[in-house]
Order: structure tokens, then sequence, then C-alpha cells
């Protein structure tokens, strides 16, 4: 056993996955988890957000672009509203997208809820929302919701010091070294 909790987590290339996981070791060990968790955009991952949300850990994920201020585009995902009560997505227009269907894929270990704008041929801004001939597709996860919250936390200013802070420690210098020199893998 290592001090993260066993031999299997050095063999990964890596820990993207495992941040909940790595959470609970840290629970079962020290008794408590820390009031709020800074992890790196490596862990960046709507189910890392939404499975420590679940279990009530205060997670604070780099996310990059908007976490440092910079506003997605009209049409991005973000700018559509789901509201499962009617079961609908509304888009930044006002018009709504119809529920399509649920599909699960190779790349997801959950299903997600589709919906697509019918009126896509007629609506003035098509081309900037979406180039799909079908109309533009939004879908749902389980976890979206969660991903909102963690986006509201990145835009509080005492929340993005604590990701400034997180610059004094060794993990940038290890980026560095991994993108700038190329070194991506070595044996210790």
């Amino acid at each position: 056993m290592g001090l993260m909790g066993g031999e299997d987590r050095y063999n990964e290339e890596s820990a993207t996955r495992r941040l909940v996981q790595m959470l609970d070791e840290v629970k079962e060990n020290l008794g408590e988890v820390a009031e709020e968790t800074v992890a790196d955009g490596g862990y960046k991952s709507s189910v890392n957000v939404g499975e420590a949300e679940a279990k009530n850990y205060g997670v604070l994920v780099n996310w990059g672009g908007d976490a440092r201020g910079k506003q997605p585009g009209p049409y991005h995902k973000s700018r559509f509203h789901h509201q499962p009560d009617e079961d609908v997505v509304i888009c930044p227009r006002g018009e709504p997208l119809e529920f399509e269907g649920v599909k699960t894929n190779r790349w997801k270990r959950f299903a997600v809820r589709g919906y697509r704008c019918r009126n896509f041929r007629q609506c003035p801004v098509r081309d900037q929302c979406s180039r799909n001939r079908q109309g533009r597709l939004i879908e749902i996860s389980p976890y979206d919701a969660a991903m909102e919250r963690q986006r509201a936390k990145l835009r509080d200013p005492d929340k993005q010091k604590l990701l400034q802070r997180r610059q004094a420690i060794v993990e940038p210098a290890f980026a560095v070294i991994k993108k700038a020199v190329g070194f991506r893998r070595w044996t210790v």
C-alpha cells in the first residue's frame, strides 16, 4: 500500500476518475475531508463534481475558461436551461427543445437525455447555434445540475482566490515538466 491507498493508483496514467475515491480514502484515514478540496483541471469531470456533491464533499475543480471570467458564447450549452418538470430545454431565444430520447455511449458511464430543436429551419440564428442538419441537440446528464452549481462557485471571487493559492504548490512544476519539456512518463 502506498500513501494514496494502493499500488493500482500508481499504475494508471491518469487519476481523473478517482477524485471521489481519493476523498473517500481521506475520510476513512482521517475521519473527515476538508471543507473545500481544491483540485486541478485534471479532475475536470461532471461525474467527479456530481459524485462529490452527492457525498457532501466540497470540491472546487479548476475548470479553466469560465472559471477565470471568460464568458461562453451566446449559444453555449450553459445558456440552455433544462426544466425537468416540463421535460423540456429552453434555448437562449426562449424556444423549447423537445425530448428526443435517452442514450448511452461507450465513453459515459451514465445515460443522457437528448433534447432537439424542431423549429431550426425557421430559426434566424440557426447558423450561430448549430450546423447540425437535424437541429440543435442538447444532452442533459444526471450531473448537469451539479455542474451549474460548480460554475456558480467558480464565479465567486473568494473561490477564485483559493484556485490562485493552489498555484503556489508543486503541481504547476509537474505540469511544466509534462507540457513544455514533454517528459510525460518516468519510473521512480
